[in-house]
């Protein structure tokens, strides 16, 4: 009985031993992922051929494929669905929202591709329409749209948002052509 005790006692303590190296090692993973986060990206540089990939040879429509805000997906309703932004090459940009009903006024106005000093890339776009959609600074009509990815196939950019509350979110759009399919588009909760 003293050997059983003994052996007992000597797997317990192994397993709490165990649990606390699983523990511990979850613990890390946890944490080291937290800091990767959707939030932080790598610095995007601006490919040579930006503007043409943005708005093609003629112009170029786009539609969102995907949204997340902090992290989260985000239900694609109606509107976020029928969505479409075009953009020209001589820089004009326009949306379809005033044709769609009930999804608001369409938002035209001009688009560039900057990167700040430290060389990350950004979309701004500048439009009336701005103040009243996005918070930016006063007397500022430009929002700031920082790239996070774009080819002929997709144009990814995160941007903070602050419309709705005082908490400031940070949405990531996944826009492709017009044309493209995407599953699980029409997504839901």
């Amino acid at each position: 009985m003293q050997n059983a005790r003994q052996a007992f006692s000597s797997f317990h303590f192994i397993s709490i031993k165990g649990l606390s190296v699983v523990l511990l090692t979850t613990i890390a993973v946890i944490v080291i992922s937290a800091c990767g986060s959707e939030n932080e990206y790598k610095i995007y540089n601006l490919p040579d051929q930006a503007a043409t990939f943005l708005s093609g040879e003629t112009g170029k429509t786009w539609k969102l494929a995907k949204r997340v805000n902090n992290g989260t997906r985000v239900n694609m309703g109606e509107c976020t669905i029928g969505y479409r932004q075009t953009f020209l090459p001589d820089f004009a940009v326009s949306d379809n929202n005033s044709e769609m009903y009930d999804c608001g006024e369409s938002m035209n106005g001009t688009w560039e591709l900057i990167e700040n000093k430290k060389g990350a890339a950004f979309l701004t776009i500048t439009s009336d329409l701005v103040p009243k959609y996005f918070k930016v600074p006063e007397g500022s009509k430009t929002k700031y749209f920082q790239l996070v990815e774009l080819s002929p196939g997709v144009l990814v950019y995160k941007f903070k948002h602050e419309l709705f509350s005082t908490k400031t979110s940070i949405v990531v759009d996944v826009l492709v052509p017009e044309d493209s399919v995407v599953d699980d588009r029409n997504f839901h909760w």
